[in-house]
């Protein structure tokens, strides 16, 4: 996914967890005020309302008992107002209530027949008092108005108000149990928010600052010198994109800087092997001719000869050995044949034998399948095998082993290798991906030329030389060779 793409994610994430939010907020608060103050107020009014009317009731008693004592009534319509107020506040009571409580609606309908009689017998009482008949004005008063009336709608008013407050309590226990339910439903909410906003966090975090962060890590290493440094992979984004491009500029400046070093050191041993070269070249020109001077003179069967025959060969591997030193930077021409790969080796192994043997080891040569043929430059190759050879005599202690084998390649059957194993130590992990490479050893003295020639040589054949640990101790240097002219590649051939 790109980065605009977990962008737009990231925006929709919390673009949805905030309309949840809102929504679940504003639903319960919608259900809280519905319960805790629409039903609630509805209940205070009505318990208002009921104290209303009884004091109302309260007060035209206390009216028309007034108008008893006096001796001429007013004529004023006091008592008429305090009857439709009455009959109003009684009409006002909500439907709603009574239709809740089992016989609210009948106990209604008897305070508004109630309150109409109590308004007739007021009437009548004012118009007795009005013409002069107060004894039977009082009797009105006290039975058919404060007995039949007043005291009933007190009673019924008082049913009305327990039943309102037993209602009001219902109310609030129905609130503090919403108001529990809001709470927890907030809090899940709260929670899911701070979830949210983690993750997205999260996200940000491992989608941009960490790799943001690797990327300045790398740069400051790769600006530091430390060119093996890798940004590990972690996505295809652009960010993913862009650290694999830093990690591709990190191996492009690497190689280009061993190569720098590699010509730098190259450069330097020309200088320096050019002098030595001419030194050493005159006394070995001087030991070839007096070793033919000799063998022209010598009689037909001397013993002497053979010997003398491997002296003139190491002599001209010499000469060859100094001229790829001094042309050590330049490439290889080649000129192949196919060959015998066990004559080569026997011949590279006649070379190093006399020595092997005075320090005890012993060198074996064999072969599976017999008759492996290869085709290359055979000069060329036995340098190569003579370097890996003498390698591993070095590398071996005294009445050691040194065991050359040559056979098909198993993961390659048209290639041949031949593996030279010494009975030596190992080498260290350390250096394991240095070797082969010009001036790297690990001999005290060693110039780290020789294996780094066989590398070359073995390239230019289109093969390979390669490094592994011997299961019984020391070091197994595998040469794979082409077996036949179809399978050469590498450097052009020719000089």
């Amino acid at each position: 996914m790109s980065l605009r793409g977990k962008f737009h994610l990231l925006l929709a994430l919390l673009g949805i967890s905030i309309a949840a939010n809102m929504a679940v907020a504003v639903w319960c608060t919608r259900i809280y005020v519905d319960t805790a103050t629409d039903r609630f107020h509805e209940f205070v009014s009505d318990v208002r309302r009921t104290e209303l009317i009884r004091r109302l009731l309260d007060d035209l008693v206390i009216e028309l008992q007034t108008r008893a004592k006096r001796i001429k009534p007013l004529n004023d319509d006091r008592y008429r107002v305090m009857c439709r107020r009455i009959v109003e506040e009684v009409s006002g009571l909500p439907s709603a209530v009574d239709d809740r409580q089992g016989e609210g609606t009948d106990t209604k309908t008897g305070l508004l027949e109630l309150s109409r009689q109590l308004s007739d017998r007021s009437g009548q009482h004012m118009s007795l008092l009005a013409d002069g008949r107060n004894e039977e004005a009082a009797a009105i008063l006290a039975t058919a108005i404060e007995r039949e009336c007043v005291s009933p709608m007190r009673k019924r008013l008082g049913e009305v108000a327990l039943r309102n407050d037993t209602s009001i309590a219902q109310i609030a226990a129905v609130v503090a149990e919403q108001q529990n339910w809001v709470t927890g439903v907030l809090a899940v909410n709260a929670v899911v928010v701070f979830l949210v906003l983690a993750v997205s966090f999260h996200l940000v975090r491992y989608w941009m600052l960490k790799p943001v962060g690797a990327i300045k890590t790398a740069t400051e290493r790769h600006a530091a010198g430390d060119l093996s440094y890798r940004i590990p992979e972690h996505s295809n984004d652009e960010l993913g994109v862009l650290s694999r491009q830093v990690n591709s500029m990190a191996d492009s400046l690497a190689t280009v800087q061993r190569r720098l070093v590699e010509q730098e050191r190259l450069a330097a041993v020309g200088e320096l092997a050019s002098s030595v070269a001419h030194n050493i070249r005159n006394p070995l020109a001087n030991i070839r001719i007096s070793v033919q001077s000799y063998m022209k003179r010598a009689p037909q069967g001397d013993e002497n000869l053979a010997h003398l025959t491997t002296v003139i060969e190491a002599v001209d591997s010499l000469n060859q050995w100094l001229h790829d030193l001094l042309t050590v930077h330049k490439s290889i021409d080649l000129e192949r044949r196919t060959v015998v790969a066990r004559g080569l080796v026997d011949r590279v192994v006649k070379v190093v034998r006399s020595d092997a043997e005075r320090r005890g080891i012993r060198i074996e040569v064999e072969e599976s399948p017999t008759g492996c043929m290869v085709h290359v430059d055979s000069s060329r190759l036995g340098q190569a095998v003579l370097a890996v050879v003498s390698n591993a005599v070095e590398a071996s202690p005294e009445n050691g082993v040194v065991r050359v084998t040559i056979c098909r390649s198993a993961e390659m059957p048209e290639q041949v290798d031949i593996q030279v194993t010494d009975s030596g130590s190992g080498i260290p992990p350390g250096i394991r991906d240095r070797l082969a490479s010009p001036f790297s050893t690990t001999k005290p003295g060693g110039t780290g030329i020789g294996l780094y020639l066989a590398k070359r040589v073995a390239t230019a054949h289109g093969g390979e030389i390669g490094f592994r640990d011997n299961p019984g101790g020391g070091t197994i240097v595998t040469l794979s060779l082409p077996s036949n002219p179809a399978e050469t590649v590498g450097e052009p051939t020719g000089r």
